[in-house]
């Protein structure tokens, strides 16, 4: 009886233990960032009013206001390095920042504005390098690399990726042989097969004879999407959807997520290699 009693108490702890997990983990998805691309055209942000924001970048940040009128009793800000916490104090119209970027130079555009019951979800500006637009347009050599030097795993370059995309993610051990090579890619690709998302290739690395490459994707549709990385066009080694596969409505914050792109050729050239049509046929495959 004693041992039966024992027993029944193991289980309930374990399952006590479960439940606490299960909260922990939805807890910290319904707190995961999203994610805004920053491709000239001003970002809108709309905050809640009496609650923080907080707002990410690559880098460092000095925010300016140039609106006059968004005086101190609508919004504050704390700035954290390359962190910002908003807080709206009352309801406002669109107002203009200016977010600098202090390593790169970059100056990013928010039209930020208040309403009751906005998303408090925090935002993670991503932002394109210029040398990979310059690459793009100028046509200059990527780097050279020594594929002598010891290759990193793609576990470890996957992971490093997502360090240098996401900067919440703790930053992963950089490859000793790792480094950013041109994209040489418009600004966006055609990469599911199915017309329902939006693909922008953000930055490519190289590591001996190892291509990485971040895209951000983003859902087009006013439905829920769930994305099969077996359904992309280009000849890939291994392809990685991070932080998450299932894509909201295209209005909603989580509308978008990235996809780690892993190959033997430059992304360009990995892109082009497999025509559309070979997918196809491939999926009608018993």
């Amino acid at each position: 009886m004693n041992r039966l009693i024992k027993l029944c108490s193991m289980l309930c702890c374990v399952i006590m233990v479960l439940v606490m997990l299960m909260f922990f983990s939805r807890a910290k998805a319904d707190t995961e960032p999203s994610h805004l691309l920053w491709e000239k055209a001003p970002l809108q942000i709309t905050l809640p009013i009496g609650k923080e924001r907080w707002v990410s970048f690559p880098e460092a940040v000095e925010v300016i206001n140039q609106d006059a009128q968004l005086t101190y009793d609508k919004l504050t800000l704390t700035n954290d390095a390359g962190t910002v916490y908003f807080k709206a104090h009352k309801a406002f119209l669109p107002s203009r920042l200016l977010v600098h970027l202090l390593q790169s130079g970059t100056v990013v555009l928010i039209d930020v504005s208040a309403a009751e019951n906005a998303d408090d979800t925090p935002l993670q500006v991503l932002v394109p390098r210029l040398s990979d637009v310059d690459a793009v347009h100028n046509n200059t050599n990527p780097v050279e690399i020594d594929n002598a030097a010891s290759e990193a795993t793609p576990i470890e370059l996957i992971r490093y990726v997502i360090s240098q995309i996401y900067p919440s993610i703790q930053e992963s051990e950089r490859p000793s042989d790792i480094h950013r090579v041109p994209l040489r890619s418009p600004k966006h690709v055609v990469l599911f097969y199915e017309a329902n998302t939006t693909a922008a290739p953000l930055a490519s690395w190289r590591s001996g004879d190892w291509y990485v490459t971040a895209v951000l994707i983003q859902n087009t549709l006013d439905k829920k999407i769930t994305l099969d990385p077996r359904h992309i066009h280009g000849d890939w080694v291994a392809a990685s959807l991070f932080p998450r596969n299932q894509l909201f409505p295209i209005r909603d914050p989580k509308a978008m997520t990235t996809i780690i792109l892993l190959s033997h050729k430059p992304f360009q050239e990995a892109l082009a290699s497999i025509p559309l049509f070979a997918h196809k046929q491939l999926d009608q495959r018993p």
